[in-house]
């Protein structure tokens, strides 16, 4: 059981580091698309 909810924290943690790895990404390429234009 232990084991099981420390599964679903890792996930989450995964989850929101993706979540703000995609916020940071979209940020560059909007960055970029400014640059561009």
């Amino acid at each position: 059981m232990p084991e099981c909810g420390r599964s679903k924290v890792n996930v989450v943690d995964i989850v929101g580091e993706v979540l703000q790895g995609r916020t940071a990404f979209v940020c560059i390429l909007q960055a970029f698309k400014h640059i561009k234009l």
